[in-house]
């Protein structure tokens, strides 16, 4: 904002200012903590975090489901006040037409934000998934497989009790073969042994898991067969006599 004062001989050059300081209210952190991994029950918890600029201004939190990241058809689930637990309990609630969570913040003078929080529901499960699964065949022999396969914890972990590692025919999981089950706690990683046989199999597939199951949605990474067999192998024998090389 800038001041100019003015006078009969006009106004003056140089203007008093003040910079806008432009709150963004939004929480943040948003996350849905559940046992169902897959979201297709809303049994859980919904967290989050006060605004980056502070809770001087805000009064209460409210929390929706919506059919959009911008609120639309809002079902209200939850309100806390600033100081409560910043937690909101859902028990047994199917998600029908609704794809996300929004929370909205109140100011202390009553005015509830246009633009809420999001998180889709999708993302929420996501973030159960696993992440940069990898793979180097040390197996030189076409047609089978030998070395580690790592990948790197859910960015939600504390639900997943453990991680399913299976050899599948594609990448949705066709005819898996379950290779390794791998507690949250220990190194993300197995060894697969030397002439483990690719066969049918085109991917490594990481599945996380929690009490209530497995989630559908893995983690894949397409399988790369080494084949370590040289080729265009050519000798010219210069020894004139039979039964004899040089």
């Amino acid at each position: 904002f800038v001041w100019y004062a003015s006078s009969s001989l006009g106004e003056q050059g140089t203007p008093s200012s003040l910079a806008i300081s432009d709150m963004d209210g939004r929480v943040t952190s948003l996350v849905f903590e559940t046992q169902d991994l897959d979201l297709a029950t809303l049994e859980g918890a919904l967290t989050f975090s006060a605004p980056s600029s502070g809770e001087a201004s805000i009064d209460s939190y409210a929390a929706f489901l919506a059919e959009s990241a911008t609120g639309l058809n809002r079902w209200q689930v939850g309100n806390l006040s600033v100081g409560d637990t910043m937690s909101v309990s859902l028990s047994g609630i199917a998600p029908s037409t609704y794809t996300h969570f929004v929370v909205y913040s109140t100011s202390t003078d009553g005015d509830e934000q246009t633009t809420p929080a999001a998180l889709s529901f999708s993302d929420a499960a996501l973030s159960y998934r696993a992440s940069s699964l990898t793979f180097s065949d040390q197996d030189l022999d076409a047609g089978e497989l030998g070395g580690t396969v790592a990948w790197t914890a859910a960015q939600v972990d504390a639900q997943v009790s453990e991680y399913r590692l299976y050899l599948a025919e594609d990448g949705n999981g066709l005819n898996k073969a379950l290779q390794a089950t791998v507690t949250s706690s220990s190194p993300l990683e197995h060894g697969a042994s030397a002439d483990t046989a690719v066969g049918a199999y085109s991917h490594w597939l990481v599945y996380s898991a929690s009490s209530q199951g497995e989630q559908t949605t893995p983690l894949g990474l397409e399988i790369n067969d080494t084949d370590g067999t040289v080729s265009s192998v050519q000798f010219a024998d210069l020894d004139p006599d039979a039964g004899e090389l040089a």
